[in-house]
């Protein structure tokens, strides 16, 4: 990582300043001596920080008394007070849970006149980092990221986590980090899952997914299945999950109709919406009717309606409007001082056949 230039640290020194002053009527920021003496820098430098921020709106010059804090005279829901920019990370906004996260973040932005950035990841952990360095040092007030992998720690999070930069992660929580955290509640919401099976009369369960340690969200479906299991059959065998060492659709195709040939009383198969197609291949290669057979059990709402009317499937739905109009909200909350660290988990709805 490049070092940080001299005139960016003491810019960031002064927008922290601002953001902790900004209420307070003809406040006075720290004078060029006093910034070059703080850092060991020269005037020009502190000079340099301070034309950025003039130039940005944060900062206006009064000449013969120094720099203040500009258009401070109002409240902090006040039409003149200095505009706050978010930036969302994310692997892509292709899914309608995705979206729907957005739609919550840009809720919650739009009431507080908040401006809000994305930023698009691709699943690839280089662009990521990329991503969350040019926030850290840039003039983001505060960043919402939906990380690919819930094992990778680079060091421009270590940072954040440790400067208590505004940030709140979504999906899948870093262990490691001592960071702000929303999502579905995926354990419980499994646990609703098999209470649901259970109540209609289904027997054989199996959870066809990828490997826990790919993401949290997976490690606590896996667990809250398990229990669930528990709970409502008495116990938990082989037969009840597969795990899908791959996304190759080749093979989760093949693993899926494998599975069901050895295990043919299987009644009920939940899935991701990722597997969903090549998953009703396999089913209709093997001839199972769905859902006289086999009751398909889909997380998000992404199937068409052909789809839906040929297989007929259970839904859970995730809550991604209100997951992403309180990440906007906890991310705000930091920005204007508030650095507890929060954590809100979401339940899921399931919604069941139309035609029973």
């Amino acid at each position: 990582m490049p070092p940080i230039k001299l005139c960016d640290r003491i810019r960031q020194e002064l927008l922290d300043i601002i953001k902790a002053n900004r209420n307070i009527k003809d406040y006075k920021l720290p004078s060029e001596r006093m910034l070059s003496i703080k850092f060991n820098a020269s005037r020009p430098s502190v000079r340099v920080a301070y034309q950025k921020l003039i130039k940005q709106g944060y900062v206006e010059v009064v000449h013969g008394k120094g720099y203040f804090i500009k258009n401070n005279d109002k409240s902090v829901g006040g039409k003149n007070r200095i505009k706050l920019h978010m930036l969302f990370i994310t692997p892509s906004l292709k899914t309608a849970f995705m979206q729907q996260i957005y739609s919550g973040i840009m809720e919650f932005c739009e009431k507080n006149n908040i401006d809000v950035s994305i930023k698009i990841t691709e699943e690839t952990l280089k662009k990521e980092k990329q991503i969350l360095e040019l926030a850290f040092y840039s003039n983001y007030d505060g960043v919402i990221l939906f990380p690919i992998d819930n094992e990778y720690y680079n060091e421009t999070l270590l940072k954040i986590s440790i400067s208590k930069y505004p940030l709140v992660i979504i999906d899948r929580y870093l262990k490691a980090l001592n960071l702000s955290f929303i999502s579905t509640d995926h354990y419980n919401a499994m646990i609703d899952v098999i209470k649901y099976l259970h109540l209609k009369g289904y027997k054989k369960p199996v959870f066809a997914t990828h490997e826990s340690s790919l993401a949290t969200a997976v490690e606590e479906r896996i667990n809250g299945y398990n229990t669930g299991l528990l709970k409502y059959y008495g116990s938990v065998k082989n037969s009840n999950l597969l795990i899908l060492k791959s996304n190759n659709r080749d093979y989760v195709y093949k693993s899926i109709k494998d599975f069901l040939q050895k295990n043919p009383a299987t009644d009920a198969l939940i899935i991701t919406d990722v597997y969903l197609s090549t998953a009703y291949s396999a089913i209709t290669e093997l001839n199972i009717p769905t859902p006289e057979r086999l009751r398909v059990v889909v997380f998000d709402n992404e199937i068409s309606f052909a789809e839906r009317k040929a297989i007929r499937p259970y839904i859970i739905e995730q809550d991604g409007k209100n997951i992403g109009y309180y990440a906007a909200h906890y991310v705000y909350k930091q920005i204007m001082g508030d650095k507890q660290i929060q954590t809100k988990k979401f339940p899921i709805k399931i919604i069941g056949d139309e035609n029973e």
